[in-house]
């Protein structure tokens, strides 16, 4: 009776073992290296208008201008960039 239930215990460690592939295959995805840059992000309106306020401050007036009409155009009713 020992020896059928220690060959029981044997085939059902060893069978599912032997039913398993020894390697496993793993499929790498090709990258394609021609493919063009992102486009560069956009910035958002707080980001020019932090930008707007430094190139003021450092008396460039146009490039500030210009800044702040572009958050202007993104958020018309934001009051600081009327201001401005």
């Amino acid at each position: 009776m020992n020896l059928l239930r220690c060959a029981a215990l044997i085939l059902l460690v060893v069978a599912p073992l032997a039913c398993t592939p020894a390697t496993t295959e793993v499929k790498k995805d090709e990258k394609l290296t021609n493919q063009p840059p992102p486009p560069p992000k956009e910035k958002t309106p707080q980001e020019n208008f932090t930008a707007g306020v430094a190139a003021f401050d450092a008396a460039k007036y146009d490039e500030a201008r210009g800044l702040f009409e572009k958050v202007l155009a993104k958020e018309p009713k934001l009051v600081a960039v009327q201001y401005n």
